[in-house]
């Protein structure tokens, strides 16, 4: 048992092999089992094309229970080999039903388990495949000894397939542990790329240049069909859609296990925390049980220190392919940034609290509406925005903003503060027409105030701007954020206005499919926002979470 393509097929075959060489008198049989019903066609044609079991007749209704029989009452022994059993359900049981309680099996469910037919008797002997640590445990009776787990191979043993099977005379070593290492020593993906390299007269040096193209050049080499000895003619060869197979089977059996498992899709494939899958988890015995299940199909592996696990650099590539198959990579990406932006932003629980404690203390010593008491309600407020609370944290911008036109009118600039941060709340909870009408306002008021060049005025202009790219409105979005871009050279680029512009700049760029210019401007905002306020301050986090949807939509997935 173990991960697709590690080479559990060829391990029996080879078994088989040497077994009749020892044994030539004695019998070998090998029947598909990816279903029921194949499992049940091997059996039946073991009678036809054999001939092993003549006592059998061909009108019985149930002619694999016969094949079970037969096996039991053989005189000599036997080895019967049940390849690619991946479904647990295959070896549930007839007298089990759902929920584990034990019944009599309606008829709907009789025989549907491989176990069924499995013959019992000293005399033979079973081999069972199986991508599935469930199956296998079942099979063998919990008895960890029968347990066999096949590993990926060995350096050496991956350099000597490669050099047995490559086109050029004399691959570099270095080349050869090169590419052994991008395919994880995996046997299917090592024979599929050399097959590939033969095919097309390449050696083994262009292939890695190839591999390393891009993540969609990858994933292109990983679905290449090929042909190989030994593998089951009914299951693809491709890597990709075999690993895709297993993905499958998860969320067939468990929707939370995939939900779970798209997080590691977007995360350093090679320590990823325990910690942060907890947080999609509401119960610690989930988090036990999604981990089983993973592990179980040798999906990720498990740190010595136990608090992280890391996951197969192919099974990543292919997880995110089929996270885009599904229409669903987008989606997952954004839950995963908002999962990681907040831990970044932990401490977050922590300013909430003293946010409150002190916004009471204010209340009771001024009053509600004393200036003191909003300035400790827009501190809250604007941890609650950092939380990403933006219902709770637009009721108290919205109080503040209506208290500070009555105490301070409508153009004193805390009112215009608060107006500008209530039009961020309504922005984030989709309600684009009334944030237009409240950044529109700030900005003819800052303007008023302070002139077109002032900090506070050129910030309100990106704001504006960055919000016409959400509405569409492309040439009034443009008009603005060139001309905020313009004065940044009054602040210099250690100014919080530049850093503003700089994002709605690279926005316009990206909306304009100028994705280098994006790139380039965002990753230089991002190296001068982390030498000033350090790499995890919510501005240089956004920047990288802007930067990461520029990635996604060119479809650098390792990058992003």
């Amino acid at each position: 048992m173990d991960l697709a393509g590690v080479g559990k097929s060829h391990v029996a075959i080879e078994f088989a092999y040497r077994f009749t060489t020892e044994h030539p008198e004695e019998s070998v049989f090998w029947v598909h089992a990816s279903s029921i019903d194949r499992f049940k066609q091997g059996y039946c044609d073991l009678l036809d094309a054999c001939g092993v079991f003549p006592e059998v007749d061909n009108r019985d209704s149930d002619r694999p229970m016969r094949v079970r029989e037969c096996l039991e009452k053989q005189h000599h022994e036997w080895l019967l080999i049940t390849d690619n059993a991946d479904e647990a359900s295959l070896l549930t049981s007839e007298g089990s039903i759902k929920g584990g309680k034990l019944g009599t099996a309606t008829q709907a469910h009789k025989h549907q388990s491989i176990l069924d037919y499995l013959p019992d008797c000293p005399h033979g002997s079973i081999i069972i495949t199986t991508r599935d640590r469930v199956t296998g445990v079942r099979f063998t009776k919990s008895c960890a000894q029968n347990l066999i787990e096949v590993v990926s191979m060995t350096e050496a043993e991956s350099a000597s397939l490669i050099k047995s099977t490559a086109t050029e005379q004399c691959p570099e070593d270095s080349e050869v542990d090169e590419l052994a290492e991008l395919l994880e020593h995996l046997p299917l993906a090592i024979v599929q790329a050399m097959s590939f390299i033969q095919e097309n007269a390449l050696t083994v040096g262009e292939y890695i240049e190839l591999y390393n193209d891009s993540d969609e050049t990858r994933m292109d080499l990983l679905c290449e069909p090929f042909e190989t000895l030994g593998r089951d003619t009914e299951v693809s060869n491709a890597l990709a859609t075999t690993l895709m197979v297993s993905i499958n089977h998860i969320k067939e059996r468990d929707t939370k296990v995939i939900g779970v498992l798209s997080l590691p899709a977007f995360l350093d494939h090679s320590h990823i925390p325990k910690s942060l899958l907890q947080k999609q988890l509401k119960k610690a015995l989930d988090l036990v049980k999604t981990l089983g299940t993973l592990k179980t199909l040798s999906l990720i592996t498990p740190s010595r220190d136990k608090d992280s696990f890391s996951l197969h650099r192919l099974v990543q590539l292919v997880l995110r392919k089929w996270l885009i198959i599904k229409d669903d990579f987008e989606e997952k990406a954004i839950q995963a940034m908002d999962i990681l932006l907040e831990r970044s932003l932990g401490r977050c629980n922590e300013a909430e609290e003293l946010d409150i404690l002190i916004l009471e203390e204010k209340k009771q010593y001024f009053g509600r509406d004393h200036p003191e008491t909003l300035e400790s309600m827009a501190s809250l407020a604007s941890t609650y925005q950092n939380q990403g609370r933006w219902s709770e944290a637009e009721a108290l911008d919205m109080y503040i903003v209506e208290t500070r036109k009555k105490l301070l009118g409508p153009r004193h600039n805390l009112t215009l503060t608060s107006m500008a941060n209530l039009a961020s709340a309504y922005e984030y909870l989709g309600r684009l027409q009334e944030a237009e009408t409240l950044r529109v306002e700030v900005l003819e008021e800052r303007k008023s105030n302070f002139g077109e060049e002032h900090d506070s005025t050129i910030g309100a202009m990106a704001s504006l701007g960055a919000l016409y790219l959400d509405l569409g409105k492309m040439e009034s979005a443009e008009v603005l954020i060139r001309r905020s871009w313009s004065w940044r050279k009054n602040y210099g680029s250690g100014h919080q206005v530049t850093w503003l512009s700089a994002g709605t700049m690279a926005q316009l760029y990206r909306a304009q499919g100028e994705f280098q210019k994006a790139e380039d401007l965002s990753i230089e905002t991002i190296r001068t926002i982390e030498s000033a306020l350090g790499p995890n301050h919510s501005l240089c986090l956004q920047s990288k979470s802007n930067l990461a949807g520029i990635y996604t939509e060119i479809r650098e997935w390792d990058k992003a």
